[in-house]
Order: C-alpha cells, then structure tokens, then sequence
C-alpha cells in the first residue's frame, strides 16, 4: 500500500509526509477515534521479511510505550493495516534542537534548563533499563511553550539487524553501522558526533553512552559550536576517540558544576564517567543554594555517609545529594529535620504498601517492589553506594520481603510459598511451601525464620533451610476475621512483636494491636500498643507504626517489654495499606530506617479500549475502584470501590450519565460484583459478619441486603451468574487448608451451595457460557494457572483452552469467543479464543494475542461482544513517591526527653 494524504490506515486518517527518519518515512496523522493528531512512523520495507527483527522490535516497542514522562514524547500503538506496520506517536509541535543551534549559542541558563529537563526524560528512561543509543539534537524537539521532548527512544537498538539472538551480540544499540558506513534503510541509526568513544569502537553499551551524548549536547548548547566534528564520518569518529574538548570555549559564564559534569560525562573512558542521568542532574544541580536551617542537620548524615559508604568518584555527588534532599515539600513538619535521602519511583511505577521497602541490616542496601507489566510487581535492589537498581530474579509478585541478619539473602512470598533469594549469585530456594499468602517474616541468627502463612493464621516457626513448623500464635477463634501478622524478631531471640489484624471494624478496634509473642510454651500474649500497624523494631529501643496518618516513633523496652507513652512523630504521608495493616517502612540495626511515601492505592479512571488495548474514551469516573462488572444490557457497571480508608463497597454506576452511587453501606468490605441477567441485582461476597458470605441485593436500593449463602467453612469469591438466572458460582477457599481452592455454585432454585468440582490443586474462576452448555474456569493442574472447558452441567470431560498461562476467562454473549489473561516475559496480555461448537464439541482455535496491557492499567471487563473493554487506569497525579531513606536516625534523638 502506498500512503497518500487522505488515505486512511487503521483508523488514522493521514495528513501529510513530515519527513524521513531512521525508520523511513514520517507521516502527520488524525486518529479518528480520539480527535487528535499523531506521527505516524512507518517501518522499513526490510523488516517485512524477517519475522524475528519484527517480534523483537515489538519487545522494544512494547518496553518503550511504558516510558510515561511529560519529557518523553509517547508512544500511543504499533499496528498492522493493509500490509503496513507502523507506529503511532506523539506529535511534538515545535522545531527540534537541531534547528535552534544552527542559529547559534543557546544562552547559559536556558542552556542548563533545556539539559535539565533532557537529563529528566533520560532518568525516567534509564530506571526502566531503557538505554536511547542516539541521542543528538535531532531527536529532541522544543515546544512553543519551552518544553523538552526527547524521541525514539531505543529504537536504535530495535532497528539494528545485527541484534538478533543469532548473532552472538550482546547489544544492539550501539549503530555499528557508523563505522562500516552501511546504513539500514538507507539511514546511518546513530549520528558520529553524539556517539560514545565505546559506540564508535563498536563495542557493548549501556546508559553510560547516553551519559555521553547528554554531555556533548550541553557543550554544544553553551559554546555554540560541535564539540566534535569532521569533513567525514572518519574524521568525526577519529575526533571522539582522540580529541578533548577544549574547555576554554565555554562561555565564562558557565557555573563550575556545569563544568564539572561536563567533564565527568565526556571522561573517554566509561569506567570513569557518570553512570546514568541521574548522576547527572544531581550534579547539575549540586551548586544550588542550601537554607541555613538545613545545613546543621546534615553534617551527621555526611559523616556518616562518607565513612559507611566508600563511594571513591561519586563520595562527593552523594554527599551533595544528602544536603539536597533535605527540604523535600512538608518538611517543615517533621521535628528535628532529620537528614534525609530520597530514592525517587518511576512514573510507572508505584510504592506498594504490599513490597515494604526493606533496608538490609548492615544498612547498605535496600530492597523494595515496583509495579510492570499490567500490574505485577517484581522487587529491586539498590545499593546506597551506587545510583543503579537492580532486578531480583524469581521474585515476580512478591509480597513483603524480609533479610537474612547477614544482609546476604532475602526472603519473600510468591506463588503459594516462602522462598529465599541469595542476593549475589541470584539462586533460590523454596523455605516453606505453605504461605499461600504470606503476610511477612522476620530472620534472626539462629537461622530461625517467624512468618504469617496467609491472612487467617497465626505466627509459624521454622528454619532457613525448611522442615518442621510450629504454631506459635493461635487466633483466637472468637475474634471475627482476625489473624497474626508481620512478625518481628526481638533482640533476645526469645521475644517478637506481631501484629492482631481483622477486617472486621469493630474486632480490629476492641483487639487490634501490637502484640508481644514468645518462643517459650506456655508464656501468654500480651498487648503493647493499640495501634493497628505493622510494628518495627529500632535498636536499642523504638517501634515504629503508623499512628495519625504519619510515621510514629514509639518507646519501647525490649527488656520489660514495655512501650511509652509519648510518641516521636517522623513523617507525614508515609505508605500505609488500610486493608491489610502493611506499613511501608524498615529499619537496619544501625537506626537507618526506610519508608515510602505518597498513597498505597492509586485512583483509577474509567476507560474503554479497544481490541488493540487503545483508549478509545475516557469515561471521566474516578475513585479507588479494584473490580468492576458491566451490566448485561450495557448501561450501567457494578464496582468495588473503596474511598480513603474506609471500608470496600459495592457502587452503581450509569455509563450515559456519568454518575455513581454506593449500592452497599457496611463496616466491613464489600467486592466481587456480579449482575444477575436480569439487570436488576447484584450479587456479592462480603465480610460484614466477618465470614466471606455471599448476597444479593436490588440495584434500585429499596430492599437491603439478603445473605443466601453463609460461609462457616471457607472463604468466597463470586464470579459468575448464569444466563437462565439459576446457578450463581463462586471461588471456595476452605479455612482448614489456604492452599486449595474449590468451584461451588449456589443453585437459587434448590436455595443451597454444593461443591462443583475439587481436587487436590486450584481451581477458580468458573464462567458458564451464555447458552448455558460449557463452563470455563482456571485450572493448575499442570503446575500452573490454565483455562479448561468442561460440559455443563455433566462435567465429564474438558478441553484445554490456553496455551501457556491463562486465568480470568470470559465468554462473548454468542458463546463463540473466550477472552482471557495471559502472564509471561512481555507482561500481562488479554489473548482470545473462537470455538465452533459442534458434534458435542467446543473445538477451541489457536489463541490469538489482542494486545499487552499498559502497566497502569489496574483491572478489565470486557463487553458482551468484545469488542470493546472497560478498565481502570491508574491516575498518576501530583502526589509526591517516594522512598526516603534517614541515617543515623537514632543517633539523631540522642538527648531528647521523648526517648524514655
């Protein structure tokens, strides 16, 4: 297909050809469905006929589409259309930096604010281990409004034919092709006189190379003039490699720390130069004026930091970055102005209230969770003396990770266990094959591990290498909902704290608390504070809680053990999860502590995409929503919603209206709607009672709630209704054992649940098809989540839908297509199934990918004919997140009254 103006590709209506880039022509579009224009970048003829350059592009492409920074311009889908794959990007209005030099020297400030805000698109990029690989002015266009936007990020690496998994390179990115003077498409990828000695010479490169390019771009914005520059190709390269800037063309005005990171980014040498654009723009802005009031505080933290750290080059950059980080907005509510450092998210990332961050005992590292791919989590580690995370291998969606005393390992919850993870050679290992859901542990030296196996027990003991485990802690069974978690050594290997937890309001404010535990038989509980908050001991004698919305020291003897009465307030706004008593914070033995700030739970905003997983409207509905079913005639939606820290209810809302309101009004959670197909009731599980029992209730309000199944023995999701009004299924967890998960249905005709199928392995999420003869539901009985159909109500054979993972099926209101979710390395993916139903038979097709989730997409539903879905995006918005890190925090308290 030829593209013309006026042509229409997919549902973008070209306007005109506004260029020719590395990847061919560039091309000013419409997209028809949103109203707003995009760059459409089409890929060269070459990549039609080789398959895996395409599938390893759309990796890149997929990665590239997660970089959410108003410095970044985005990348909105890759397509195919009439033989055609192209990419849809953000239209950048404006002239690139390319066209701004050749008019001459950029003035110094608007020099440093122009670096600034690339260093800023460069940071976001580079703590997703996104890597640009050719950088220059070309690819950064200036908006009328004074505003960077750097692009085609990566797609250098994407593009380079030599990257492939056969051709023994380890990197793709580094454009060989400038020193063999090939080109790919007919376009040199990267550019000579931006590229890094260690590009030129064709060898691997990492962010460092970006570094690079950074420092020789903000040379040329100051001096007017190419840094390195040739009548050839050769000659430029040969200029990088073995010419140094000369310095003294830099206007006199350029501050000393803009020569100082000049030099350290343009250090021919990698092993010499900053390692990423976040050492950058701390020394960009390191000279920066520091308040009067700060400067005392810090001097503890910069001993401190100097002598614990060792950082050689980059002592004096970190050192700068603890006096920076002082006055971070609110801080004049903190008392004493404690010394702090602050390791910032990613935009798409978010500090869950469930992946703590963990500060290692021996105060040098700290491991915590970010959120990827479509809402999974996966922990990191970051280093004090170094600016890279790093990601743990097999800890995809860990929850509440706690070290090894010797800071050597970490331990975590994931699929059903407790697993260990040595943190240097990365291998793990299986501790306890028992915490379905784990609710955190604590290590000591004995090699002795205390942890809560799921949100139902009480404290288990066992040891590092596996084996027996004993009950510590029982819960006492009249205590509604109510369960022992986040265990915590105390110093005397005898004693811990633990936390009483319930989900019934009014148990969790007569009983909740910090309780002390004993590894002795026969020594009782006892209650030492009130507060319904994980606890976290500080030697020599502190608990942290959340207490008042802020981050609360507390007095405690661990001795008598005994807590104060006066609490030390910390910080406000610390990360605290009110539905499962998670507070986001750590301490090493040292008295560093670590926590993350900014909300546990992101708003999520309403929005339809399309099959392609595009926004194709926004529905302006915001709220803390987790689950979401549409109605069967499509006009209204059922919610899960929670708003601030009350409790999760159910919430109506009207899709042509716009408007919402609370269906439910208990002191417990309310979640898992279901509409019955009437349109006119909702069914439910709830924890009013503090069992998971299942209702019914009338949308139109006038009635209140009818409980038709009372849950004595497990706990309950629902999940589906039948066409025919009969049958409603649900999820059953038995209490007597977390690890299985059962299929039951309530038949409303006979008014009781029975047992649909069970077995040694889970089963969940039964559907049944609307013409009420196959029921689709997940099965692990191969080891890991798959979809199966079986006949209904017989039951007595399956077909296997999925190929690889699968869970959340969903069924057209044909009963021709199943929808479902699938988890790999590219992300959480919706892929569908057509069945032909005939001879007795399903006869499921091969499963096709629709698209990859965005990684803030929270939630889906799709619509009776698929051809839409509903989801929740998260809102990312102007809350400040954070991990803040204080040193010497006890040393800090030295001398106040409050201690005892």
């Amino acid at each position: 297909m030829t593209l013309s103006t006026g042509r229409t590709l997919f549902h973008y209506r070209i306007v005109e050809k506004i260029g020719e880039g590395g990847m061919g022509a560039v091309w000013k579009a419409v997209d028809a469905t949103l109203g707003r224009e995009v760059a459409i970048k089409v890929l060269p003829a070459a990549f039609a006929g080789d398959p895996e350059r395409l599938l390893r592009f759309e990796r890149e492409a997929k990665l590239l589409a997660s970089l959410n920074h108003p410095n970044i311009a985005g990348i909105y889908g890759l397509h195919e259309a009439d033989g055609v794959r192209f990419l849809a990007m953000e239209l950048v209005p404006g002239e690139d930096l390319s066209a701004r030099l050749a008019r001459g020297r950029i003035p110094t400030h608007e020099a440093i604010e122009l670096a600034r805000q690339i260093g800023e698109a460069l940071d976001t990029a580079h703590e997703q281990g996104v890597v640009h690989r050719d950088l220059k002015p070309a690819n950064i266009r200036i908006t009328p409004e004074g505003r960077v936007k750097v692009l085609d990020f990566g797609l250098a690496k994407a593009l380079d034919p030599m990257s492939s998994a056969g051709s023994g390179r380890t990197d793709g990115g580094m454009s060989p092709t400038i020193t063999s003077l090939g080109t790919v498409a007919g376009v040199i990828l990267g550019t000579a006189a931006y590229m890094s000695p260690e590009q030129a010479r064709g060898k691997t490169v990492d962010r460092r190379a970006d570094v690079w390019a950074f420092g020789v771009i903000l040379f040329e914005m100051l001096a007017g003039k190419r840094l390195f520059d040739g009548e050839t190709i050769s000659d430029t390269l040969a200029s990088v490699l073995k010419t140094d800037p000369d310095w003294e063309t830099l206007p006199a005005d350029t501050p000393p720390n803009v020569r100082r990171l000049l030099r350290r980014c343009l250090a021919k040498d990698p092993r010499a130069r900053l390692r990423s654009a976040g050492d950058a723009l701390l020394e960009l802005d390191a000279d920066e004026p520091q308040t009067a009031a700060a400067a005392p505080a810090a001097a503890p933290a910069e001993s401190r930091w100097r002598e614990r750290a060792a950082w050689g080059a980059v002592a004096g950059l970190a050192l700068l970055y603890t006096v920076k980080l002082l006055g971070w907005p609110g801080s004049e509510n903190v008392p004493g102005r404690f010394p702090h450092l602050e390791i910032p998210y990613g935009e798409s990332e978010t500090a869950s209230a469930l992946v703590t961050p963990e500060f290692s005992p021996d105060g040098e590292k700290v491991a915590y969770g970010v959120r990827v791919r479509g809402g999974e989590t996966h922990l990191v580690l970051r280093r004090l003396d170094g600016f890279d995370t790093r990601a743990l291998p097999e800890t995809d969606n860990a929850i509440f990770p706690f070290w090894s005393p010797d800071s050597r390992s970490l331990a975590y919850f994931t699929r059903g266990a407790l697993r260990r993870i040595d943190i240097d050679t990365g291998a793990t290992q299986v501790v306890s094959d028992h915490a379905p859901w784990g609710r955190g542990g604590s290590w000591n030296a004995k090699g002795q591990i205390l942890f809560a196996p799921h949100p139902n027990s009480g404290i288990v003991l066992t040891t590092v290498g596996g084996g027996s485990e004993t009950e510590l802690t029982t819960v006492d069974p009249k205590l509604v909902d109510a369960s022992h978690r986040f265990p915590q050594w105390l110093p005397d290997g005898r004693h811990f704290v633990f936390t009483l937890w319930s989900n019934n309001a009014e148990v969790l404010k007569k009983d909740g608390g910090v309780y002390v535990g004993s590894v002795e038989k026969g020594e009782p509980i006892r209650r030492v504070l009130s507060d319904a908050s994980r606890a976290v001991y500080v030697d020599p004698g502190f608990l942290l809680v959340h207490r008042g919305d802020r981050l609360a020291a507390i007095p405690f003897d661990p001795k008598t053990l005994k807590a104060g009465d006066e609490a030390v307030p910390i910080d406000a706004g610390v990360s605290f999860n009110g539905s499962t008593g998670a507070l986001a914070a750590s301490a090493s033995r040292r008295g560093d502590l670590a926590y993350a700030i900014g909300p546990g739970d992101l708003p999520n905003e309403l929005v339809w995409l399309d099959r392609q997983g595009q926004v194709v409207e926004a529905l302006h509905q915001t709220g803390q929503f987790s689950q979401i079913a549409i109605s069967p005639d499509g006009r209204r939606y059922a919610a899960a919603r929670a708003e601030g820290t009350n409790a999760e209810q159910i919430w109506i809302g009207d899709f042509a209206r716009g408007a919402s309101v609370p269906l439910t009004h208990g002191a417990n959670d309310s979640y898992d709607p279901v509409w019955s197909p009437d349109n006119q009731r909702v069914a439910f599980s709830s924890r009013e009672t503090g069992n998971e029992d299942l209702y019914v209730q009338s949308v139109a309000g006038t009635t209140g709630w009818e409980m038709i199944h009372k849950a004595d023995i497990h706990d309950t999701s629902v999940t589906s209704w039948s066409a025919d009004g009969r049958y409603l299924f649900f999820d059953a967890q038995p209490r007597s054992d977390a690890t299985r998960h059962e299929i039951w249905l309530y038949d409303f005709q006979e008014k009781k649940a029975r047992s649909l199928l069970s077995d040694t392995f889970p089963q969940t999420g039964a559907v049944l098809s609307p013409d009420g003869r196959w029921l689709a539901y997940t099965s692990e009985e191969g080891g890991s989540p798959q979809i199966f159909i079986r006949p209904f109500p017989a039951l007595d054979r399956k077909w296997l839908v999925s190929t690889g993972q699968g869970d959340t099926p969903h069924w057209r209101a044909d009963s021709r297509e199943i929808v479902y979710l699938t988890h790999d390395a590219a992300g959480t993916q919706m892929m569908a199934v057509a069945l032909s139903s005939d001879a007795g038979a399903p006869n499921p097709g091969a499963p096709v990918r629709l698209f990859t989730f965005d990684p803030r997409i929270a939630f889906t539903q799709p619509s009776a004919d698929h051809t839409r879905i509903l989801a929740g995006q998260e809102v990312v918005g102007s809350e400040r997140k954070a991990i803040r890190l204080i040193l010497d925090w006890t040393a800090s308290l030295k001398g106040r009254d409050s201690r005892r």
